[in-house]
């Protein structure tokens, strides 16, 4: 990798001093590292300065706060999956953890790497030997997609999988900036710009914070091997059925691996909305929510038609979730009863 300046700042000052700093220049926040490293090993990206935040007390911290919890950015994958209490109230997001790579890259990787993850590239994301046939891409600072040919905005594909799973749980960040503090819905720091993700400026992620449990909640993926692959579709979903445990009082469903950013499926969420959950186990009831899913799912193509079969998923996958969630409501009640 390229030569570069490395920075071990004790506090979130320090750190926001340094990025603030370095403007001119390329830098970079270090956490876990397992995704950045490999970036720049592969020299997708080059940073001239690493500010590590990993060693800043208080953000490896995973405690309660407002009926919820508060996880630390710098929390790893693994001790954020192994919370008894995370694991018994939020089972999408600790199923989303749980598919995420393998285990030993899960005990190093971040939350909040997760959270801030780069857009992924088929042509991007391999060695700068096997890019030297083509052009630099966008995201290289060049003038085209090297994946839709021709293209002239970034076709790269947002593919983290804690993303959807906090999207569904109402989740939000807490972001330390030059101007203090602020909160913010997890859906809203996403740009769907694939050269530039987020919408930071000059900023760090300092927690996720998790509202009171949602135990019906799921979160599914489909990936080519069942370890190490980002997903070519992610789906979350959480259910909030009524007082009764007979009707469908709120839903959330999340997409991730099927373009710049995860996007919401409103329109569908809005089918199961005042539903009898009995009546919604039922595949015919269940296909005017697909249906909505598939006309909101604008998966990225790119070339080999990946685009055909990520939409296809989409569909598989909202039916497999939402027949889960409901058997699983209903199992729910008639024990209570």
């Amino acid at each position: 990798m390229k030569t570069f300046s490395f920075h071990r700042p004790r506090r979130l000052e320090e750190a926001l001093v340094l990025i603030e700093k370095y403007e001119g220049e390329t830098t970079a926040i270090l956490s876990g590292g397992t995704d950045l490293l490999v970036m720049m090993k592969h020299e997708s990206l080059a940073p001239r300065h690493l500010v590590n935040i990993k060693e800043i007390p208080g953000l490896r911290e995973i405690r309660r706060e407002g009926g919820g919890f508060a996880i630390g950015s710098a929390a790893t994958l693994s001790e954020v999956a192994e919370h008894q209490e995370i694991r018994k109230g939020y089972p999408a997001l600790v199923q989303a953890i749980g598919k995420i790579a393998s285990p030993q890259i899960r005990n190093r990787a971040t939350i909040g790497g997760n959270v801030c993850l780069d857009t992924k590239c088929l042509f991007l994301n391999r060695t700068i030997d096997a890019r030297r046939s083509r052009p630099d891409c966008l995201k290289e600072g060049g003038r085209i997609c090297n994946i839709v040919l021709g293209a002239k905005r970034c076709f790269s594909v947002f593919s983290a999988d804690s993303v959807p799973a906090l999207i569904v749980l109402n989740a939000k960040v807490r972001i330390f900036g030059s101007s203090g503090t602020r909160l913010v819905p997890v859906e809203d720091i996403y740009s769907g710009d694939g050269v530039k993700p987020l919408k930071l400026a000059k900023e760090i992620v300092t927690e996720i914070l998790l509202p009171p449990p949602a135990p019906f909640s799921l979160y599914l993926k489909e990936r080519w091997r069942q370890s190490l692959d980002f997903p070519i579709v992610g789906l979350a979903m959480a259910t909030l059925p009524d007082s009764t445990g007979r009707k469908c009082e709120d839903v959330k469903m999340a997409l991730t691996g099927v373009t710049g950013f995860p996007p919401r499926l409103e329109k569908a969420e809005s089918v199961f909305k005042g539903k009898a959950i009995e009546a919604l186990q039922d595949k015919e009831e269940l296909s005017g929510s697909i249906k909505e899913a598939l006309r909101a799912a604008h998966p990225i193509s790119p070339m080999g038609g990946l685009g055909n079969y990520r939409r296809v998923q989409v569909g598989v996958l909202l039916e497999q979730a939402a027949s889960q969630l409901f058997r699983q409501i209903e199992a729910g009640r008639k024990k209570g009863a």
